[in-house]
């Protein structure tokens, strides 16, 4: 009893103090929950320990790793609207368009959080209830997915596929210790697989439906949504109807959470799922590649005008479609205010995938307004300066093309517009080789000679460039004379460095644009479309540049491997080019318009010196109006193999009596001092006769002594100037022979510009020509030449004599017959 007295009295003292106790506790709450919540207190004490603990030795031993520094990245360029042009595939394969969170649209995020987290911005990386299920997923099955999971654990499941949801649940609180909330949606959005070579939802959004994000419908984004939960068995190439009924799925749960109302559902769900190619962008595809090393962004932002792009990629593919010798065509196009590249086409697209616009070739003669602009700042010429097209020991017909004739005078605008290489030959000895190669290593372009020595001929081509080099030199023209490098990147700096003032860079460009383009061009100039065509060596590089006051277009025609293609056939594809381009271009863009410096002024100038009216008071033979810098207009260059000025005016003395010219102390009483104007001699055989020395400058007084010796013309026997020869249907005609007398050495003779034989005399095989004007050119050891025009035609085009009726008695005795054109 005492024991169970004691043990009452004990029971009593406990009951006692248990009844203090319960007087201080709710009465509504048992004794039994108390002590079981008191339980659970511990137990999730205990388990936030071990996790706090489990994490922190997790977070040290395996850290975040950045995700750019995770996965290689790609590289996507894109144009000017930042639309793709063309992927890099990181080594993985895959490409992606990664957006900031700024450029995540707020409608989108709702669609995307409403799909997969819907409290994402209400914890801290993970669902407790979805990290609990997965736990027990984990024993029982290998489908994690069964479990709703956080944002923040899906990405750590993109990032790192091979670990486990332990490491997954790390991760999640990594990303939210490290990255703020918009940051790691950005992350999860841009990593969301949709095939197996795109990640992202901006890279998909552009590949399914060819716009960005911000500009899709609600059911375009849940069908980003649905292809992005099995990107194999939902692919858009194959599987459209399944994509479809999934997207349709995921549009329901978002009405059902009231992401969307139900007129939105209707709508959206009315909308068709067709096939999508999966087919990588490809544009500009030399142009990517070479700008992706340039930039180390994912996303390349350039200047490439979309629509200008497409249409000079399919005018080169046709172009290439056509041709049966294996020609391409490249191109490339400036802004010529920005300098940037607004266009580019490194070769025919489908056909070659060398880049030639960065493939360094002979430009031919395409330096030849670089020179003719640097003329003119030297005060060597102005627009109509007197220059010689006339042959040159040395030069042969493949150096000396432009026209089937030398033309003897020309201005320097005329030789410049028809491209004729001797006067620029003569230019180029005056002004200096090394001295223009020079200029453009000063604004750091400079030319490659490569095996070539240097010469007179590198204005021809003898130093090698690429057409990206020669359009940046031509986009000067329209840049006040300023070059500065074209710009691939609106990132990359500009450094101008000027190569020509702005009155020769004027001139030069609107002596261009006075040019014609030639018959075999279909399409009409444009009015402010100066240009420039060429070949290198053997036609197998042809060349044209235009420049408007907006842009500046070059493009290239040939065959990469230096396999011979038709001189004629390549430079009037790259002109027909060049002109059908810019003329539908205007429709596109504004062309502009090139103002006149003020120091451009005109001058009245004569022939043969070169200078103003007003400084030609007498002996203008021929009166022209140039352009020139500040109104100078020099004196006429010495035209052949002598550099310098020219001297029009000869003074001499004449014998009042006889006419006849004296040497210096002959007949003094006699004399009288004359002066005659007087052209270059090399220039004497494209003269008319008035204008020849010989009827300005009298013939030596016999009796003088010391007569000085002159150079005297050439004879030829064998043809006279203007002879027509006539064809006869059927028969063959006997070889020209022709011979020359008077001559300094060797005479080399040339055939409509063509060098055919050297010697004192040459044969002309007249069957190999066709009917109609021809010339023929002698030309000796001391430069002087001889010109001689004939013709061929049909022996039907031969004049008729008239019928001589006159009677046989009143014909006087002895007289020859009539003198007849001479037929072969």
């Amino acid at each position: 009893m005492f024991s169970t007295k004691r043990q009452g009295s004990s029971r009593d003292g406990n009951g006692s103090q248990q009844g203090n106790n319960q007087s201080k506790r709710d009465p509504l709450i048992p004794a039994t929950v108390t002590r079981k919540a008191l339980g659970v207190t511990k137990v999730a004490v205990a388990t936030g320990l071990v996790l706090t603990a489990g994490f922190l030795w997790s977070n040290l031993s395996s850290p975040l790793t950045v995700p750019s520094e995770l996965h290689q990245p790609s590289k996507v360029v894109v144009d000017n609207t930042g639309r793709p042009l063309s992927v890099l595939l990181n080594n993985q394969g895959k490409w992606r368009y990664p957006i900031s969170p700024s450029q995540i649209p707020e409608e989108f995020e709702r669609l995307v959080l409403g799909h997969y987290d819907s409290d994402f911005y209400d914890h801290f990386g993970f669902s407790p209830v979805g990290t609990l299920c997965s736990a027990v997923v984990d024993v029982v099955s290998d489908n994690s997915s069964l479990c709703g999971k956080s944002i923040n654990t899906r990405l750590a499941q993109l990032l790192y596929p091979d670990e486990g949801n332990w490491m997954n649940w790390v991760r999640s609180v990594q990303l939210e210790l490290q990255f703020d909330k918009p940051q790691i949606l950005a992350l999860f959005v841009n990593y969301l697989p949709l095939t197996e070579q795109i990640e992202g939802v901006q890279a998909g959004s552009y590949q399914f439906f060819d716009r960005p994000i911000a500009k899709l419908e609600p059911a375009e984004a849940a069908l980003l949504l649905a292809v992005a939960q099995a990107p194999k068995t939902l692919r858009l190439d194959k599987f459209p109807e399944r994509a479809r009924q999934q997207r349709d799925a995921i549009l329901d749960q978002l009405a059902a959470d009231d992401f969307l109302s139900h007129q939105q559902l209707s709508e959206a769900k009315a909308l068709p799922v067709n096939k999508v190619s999966l087919t990588q962008p490809a544009r500009a595809s030399q142009f990517s590649q070479l700008v992706a090393p340039r930039s180390a962004d994912e996303v390349i932002n350039s200047a490439i005008d979309p629509l200008l792009q497409q249409e000079l990629e399919r005018y080169a593919a046709e172009f290439a479609d056509k041709q049966v010798n294996g020609s391409t065509m490249a191109m490339v196009m400036v802004d010529n205010a920005s300098k940037q590249v607004i266009a580019y086409v490194g070769n025919s697209p489908g056909h070659d995938t060398t880049d030639m616009v960065q493939a360094v070739r002979s430009p031919g003669d395409m330096y030849k307004p670089m020179l003719f602009a640097k003329a003119l700042d030297e005060r060597l010429i102005h627009s109509e300066s007197l220059l010689a097209d006339i042959p040159r020991k040395g030069y042969l017909r493949e150096v000396a093309d432009g026209l089937d004739e030398f033309i003897g005078p020309v201005s320097a605008s005329e030789a410049l517009q028809q491209s004729l290489n001797l006067p620029f030959v003569q230019l180029i000895e005056n002004y200096g080789e090394r001295k223009f190669l020079q200029t453009f290593e000063k604004v750091g372009q400079p030319l490659n000679l490569s095996d070539f020595e240097l010469s007179p001929r590198v204005v021809l081509g003898e130093a090698e460039t690429n057409l990206a080099q020669m359009v940046t030199m031509y986009a000067a023209l329209a840049s006040d004379g300023e070059v500065a490098p074209i710009q691939y990147l609106p990132s990359e700096p500009t450094d101008p460095k000027r190569y020509m003032s702005r009155e020769s860079a004027w001139i030069t460009w609107n002596s261009l644009r006075e040019a014609k383009v030639p018959s075999f061009v279909e399409t009409q100039q444009p009015e402010v479309l100066a240009w420039k065509s060429g070949n290198g060596w053997a036609g197998r590089d042809n060349w044209s540049i235009g420049v408007t006051p907006e842009f500046t277009l070059g493009v290239w025609v040939g065959v990469h491997d230096d396999i011979y293609s038709s001189p004629v056939s390549g430079k009037a594809d790259s002109l027909s080019a060049l002109v059908t381009i810019t003329d539908a271009l205007k429709n596109y863009r504004n062309l502009g318009d090139m103002q006149r410096p003020r120091g451009v002024k005109q001058a009245e100038i004569c022939w043969p010196d070169g200078r103003t009216t007003g400084v030609n008071t007498s002996g203008c033979d021929l009166r022209k109006i140039a352009w020139t810098k500040n109104g100078s207009a020099p004196q006429t260059l010495k035209a052949g193999d002598e550099a310098g000025w020219f001297r029009s005016k000869r003074g001499m003395y004449v014998d009042r009596v006889t006419e006849k010219r004296l040497s210096r102390g002959c007949y003094k009483n006699r004399a009288e001092y004359e002066t005659a104007v007087l052209w270059p001699h090399v220039l004497e055989p494209w003269l008319p006769e008035q204008m020849r020395r010989a009827q300005r400058m009298p013939a030596f007084n016999d009796y003088c002594p010391n007569i000085p010796w002159e150079s005297s013309d050439l004879k030829l026997t064998g043809i006279k100037p203007d002879q027509t020869f006539y064809r006869i249907k059927g028969e063959r005609m006997p070889a020209l022979e022709i011979n020359v007398t008077s001559a300094n050495g060797t005479v080399e003779w040339y055939l409509n510009g063509e060098a055919i034989a050297d010697g004192n005399k040459v044969e002309i095989n007249l069957n190999r020509l066709i009917n109609g004007p021809q010339q023929l050119v002698a030309l000796d050891e001391q430069g002087v030449s001889l010109q001689i025009p004939f013709n061929l035609a049909p022996a039907s085009d031969r004049p008729q004599q008239p019928l001589q009726l006159t009677p046989v008695a009143d014909q006087p005795a002895n007289q020859p017959p009539a003198e007849t054109t001479e037929m072969l």
